[in-house]
């Protein structure tokens, strides 16, 4: 599984839609689509706060842990 599709499932766990990912990020929703089809890759910084928002490990989104960290 890639960061894209990290995102993508970790985002359906905690019910939020692209655009209110995208509103809590402050960026556009297509970033925030443009990450989960794999077109682009979010900054470590964007890494950090999707990892706060979504309760994830920076290990796992980046795909070095199996352990997600969701709470």
């Amino acid at each position: 599984m890639n960061i894209g599709q990290r995102i993508a499932q970790a985002r359906g766990f905690n019910r939020l839609t692209q655009g209110q990912l995208a509103d809590a990020l402050s960026v556009t929703v297509q970033t925030v689509s443009n990450w989960e089809r794999g077109r682009r890759m979010p900054d470590a910084d964007s890494i950090r706060q999707l990892c706060v928002i979504m309760h994830i490990s920076a290990d796992w989104l980046l795909g070095l842990s199996d352990e997600a960290g969701l709470k």
